[in-house]
């Protein structure tokens, strides 16, 4: 099967929608399809072949990733790549960008078959972040959502909004997880990389610095953490996307700024082990669709302490993770005590791996994703 991704953009910094593509594109290439990612935007860079690098490290077969040289390509760009790999499907991911309009507009007009991933981008709470903008574009754009013959969301809440308003065939493939990256990473190329928390407890937060993953909110519930003797710091890892600001304020009204620490993105190999040496990994979102961190952290086999907003629903179900209210206090208790019952936080890592094994390995993805294209 020819099998051709269409993204904005693959850069490191965009978070876990590029990481999807180049994992599920890999899982392809080496059952055999020919998968080509296109970007209307560079792929050429040196973060993205780091990237890429590291993502395609050991792979039987790679995709073909394919950007314009120099710049940026648009539309046109997308729909020229598209008629020269002639696909037998096309996987959109995103929503608001009209290189991937124009390339539904192509796939209509060849009769060419093809999905779209919207990345947790059609929830409410997304919808209604820069809420003008976006119903803009799906009055200018609009056969992004209409024409596909599935999309693809990642939560019940999602697909249920995307079902009433956009598109009756819309349904629910949650990410996938390279289990065995994270299952065998260990915490030394981290301490190597940052010796100071060598031999010091550390929770754990990785993902963009935007206000939209509530940084700001998961300090304040921290500094109540430590008020009840909470001993691990808290460390918060990523590109800042403009949370900066509010981090710094949360930190010192928590009255916390020796105990967290923000630190710049790591990807890879060492974001793996940052997570195999953290006592628990922490997320108290305001939204987020599917935390690709979270469940690398539960890959690895630790506890994972997050709010109902992370909307990992079947994992919560399974016992995989540690609930936690949405309060200050709450969350707080939550840390509390896996900080404190090491047997209760083995146990919920142990559910969280076995889970994540059991649903979210690549090759189930790509069953499912592939009986998708197979009714397109």
């Amino acid at each position: 099967m020819r099998i051709v991704h269409v993204i904005q953009d693959i850069l490191p910094q965009s978070g876990g929608p590029p990481a999807v593509v180049i994992d599920l594109s890999r899982q392809q290439a080496e059952e055999g399809d020919d998968v080509t990612i296109l970007c209307p935007t560079r792929t050429d860079t040196p973060d993205i072949k780091a990237l890429l690098e590291v993502r395609l490290k050991g792979a039987s077969r790679r995709p073909k990733v394919i950007g314009p040289e120099g710049g940026r390509g648009g539309s046109q760009f997308v729909r020229h790549a598209l008629e020269r790999a002639q696909p037998d499907v096309v996987h959109l991911h995103g929503v608001f960008c009209p290189a991937l309009s124009a390339a539904a507009t192509w796939c209509d007009s060849r009769k060419i078959r093809y999905v779209c991933s919207t990345h947790g981008i059609l929830h409410p709470s997304a919808l209604a972040m820069k809420s003008l903008k976006k119903r803009i574009f799906f009055r200018v754009f609009p056969r992004i959502l209409r024409g596909p013959r599935w999309v693809i969301t990642l939560n019940a809440e999602e697909a249920e909004h995307a079902r009433l308003r956009f598109n009756p065939n819309s349904c629910i493939v949650e990410n996938g997880v390279n289990v065995g990256i994270f299952a065998a990473a260990t915490a030394e190329e981290f301490l190597n990389a940052f010796p100071a928390f060598r031999g010091r407890p550390y929770a754990l937060f990785i993902g963009r610095l935007h206000p939209i993953k509530g940084i700001d909110r998961l300090i304040a519930a921290y500094g109540k953490a430590v008020e009840m003797g909470l001993r691990e710091d808290l460390l918060i890892v990523g590109p800042e996307e403009g949370a900066a600001r509010d981090i710094a304020d949360a930190i010192r009204e928590a009255g916390v700024p020796g105990r967290v620490h923000v630190l710049p993105p790591i990807y890879g190999s060492a974001k793996a082990s940052a997570i195999a040496g953290c006592s628990m990994f922490v997320h108290r979102p305001r939204y987020e669709g599917f935390g690709v961190a979270v469940v690398e952290a539960m890959a690895a086999g630790r506890p994972v302490v997050t709010t109902e907003k992370c909307h990992l629903d079947r994992a919560f179900g399974a016992g995989a993770l540690r609930p936690a209210g949405d309060t200050d206090l709450e969350f707080a208790s939550a840390m509390m005590e896996a900080s404190s019952d090491a047997r209760a936080g083995n146990s919920i890592g142990r559910r969280g791996a076995a889970w994540v094994h059991e649903n979210l390995d690549w090759p189930k993805i790509s069953a499912r994703t592939r009986d998708l294209y197979r009714s397109a």
